[in-house]
């Protein structure tokens, strides 16, 4: 993703979580739903330290959730290996086996220092493209939402061809979606405004209890 610009890397990281939430019929049917993109908009234009916010949250998770995928395959791949000791590092069995876990290591050092960076790049984002990029997607339908999602993860897996962890990426129960779709959800219930935007804590609940209703 570094050949991306912010503005197009943060729409589409937005746009595979909004459309996941407004596609569950509990979020769609709470009274707020309909209203979050303009509400955000609208504060967010008058207050720098929500844009802000909502920014960093799209970027650390989008790395997070990559680093936490190719640490499970790095583990997975060290599970399915041996490994003999040479001149003090390991060196596991199969040779590619060995290759696939070293590039993921480095693969993962360098979203670690992405990560880190996140809160230093506040100031280079420019907040006003960004919230209208947001605006837009909101409109955007599911085969488009689906591309960009296809699009997302090309891009990914030109960081790391690793094939255990492209494979994790599409993976149709926890994949590069899901875990994004999670890791936001979280981030947002955190930020007391941007909670009090989206209204994420009352989603929760009312999740939880028809889970609960669910499995009675």
């Amino acid at each position: 993703m570094d050949a991306y610009r912010v503005e197009p890397f943060l729409f589409i990281v937005f746009q595979v979580f909004w459309h996941e939430l407004l596609g569950d019929r509990i979020y769609s049917s709470m009274q707020k739903s309909g209203q979050v993109i303009h509400t955000l908009i609208e504060e967010s234009q008058n207050n720098q330290q929500l844009s802000q916010d909502l920014v960093m949250t799209l970027e650390k998770c989008f790395y997070a959730v990559r680093k936490n995928i190719a640490e499970k395959c790095r583990h997975e791949l060290i599970q399915r290996s041996t490994f003999v000791q040479y001149r003090g590092s390991k060196v596991y069995k199969p040779p590619e086996n060995n290759r696939d876990i070293k590039n993921l290591e480095i693969y993962i050092k360098g979203l670690e220092k992405k990560l880190k960076q996140v809160h230093q790049k506040k100031s280079e984002n420019n907040f006003s493209e960004i919230l209208k990029q947001i605006s837009l997607s909101s409109h955007q339908s599911i085969e488009e939402t689906r591309q960009y999602l296809e699009q997302l993860c090309l891009e990914v897996e030109k960081d790391c061809p690793v094939c255990i962890y492209r494979a994790a990426l599409r993976d149709k129960e926890n994949g590069l979606h899901q875990q994004i779709f999670k890791s936001i959800l979280l981030e947002i219930e955190e930020n007391e405004k941007l909670n009090q935007i989206f209204d994420i804590q009352t989603y929760l609940t009312l999740t939880q209890m028809f889970q609960k209703h669910k499995n009675k």
